[in-house]
């Protein structure tokens, strides 16, 4: 099933169209966000991302999760600046509102990214919210515009399946178009560690 983003560390590409599309940012630091990053540039720059059920990945966790550097520096916010900046146009402007301290952080060189995207001939970060992510809910949805979004999801060939909150309170589920088969969390995400 066709999926917006996917985890970084668990997924397979043609190593030819890996090179095509411009491989991992080089400019990204340590790890973290390469995800977002390669799930925009896939989808906007003409491919698609799919999760492949029953399919089986061994992975082996570090102890720590090595987002920090020596230096102190938030590898994480530092990558997820790179793509923001380069992938997602005016939208970025929510990311930075919930991060603003990030406003005058550094992100290093991205006119070669910002080269790349235009070279390979993308589609625009709007694009990618009303073909791939039509259902994702913006920071400017109040409870109407979000049923009247969540009805008119147009359902094409990149999205066969779709999430929703319901009763937009914090309970989700994924529901595949066109029938009543859905996927629902039995897990209370407010119980997380405890």
């Amino acid at each position: 099933m066709k999926s917006p983003t996917m985890a970084g560390g668990l997924f397979a590409i043609d190593r030819s169209y890996f090179v095509d599309i411009g491989e991992y940012d080089a400019g990204m630091n340590i790890w973290g966000g390469e995800n977002l990053e390669l799930s925009f540039r896939i989808w906007m720059c003409g491919g698609s991302l799919e999760l492949i059920p029953c399919s089986r990945v061994g992975h082996i966790f570090r102890h720590r999760r090595p987002y920090g550097s020596p230096d102190g520096e938030d590898t994480m916010l530092y990558n997820s600046l790179r793509v923001a900046h380069v992938w997602m146009d005016e939208y970025k402007d929510f990311f930075l509102k919930q991060r603003p301290e990030a406003r005058s952080m550094k992100y290093g060189d991205i006119s070669s990214r910002v080269q790349l995207r235009q070279e390979l001939k993308c589609f625009d970060f709007d694009w990618y919210l009303k073909h791939i992510y039509p259902e994702l809910a913006l920071p400017t949805d109040d409870e109407s515009r979000l049923k009247k979004k969540w009805s008119q999801v147009e359902l094409d060939k990149y999205q066969p399946w779709h999430s929703r909150r319901r009763n937009y309170v914090d309970q989700f589920q994924i529901q595949l178009v066109n029938s009543n088969l859905c996927l629902q969390s039995a897990i209370d995400h407010r119980t997380k560690g405890k």
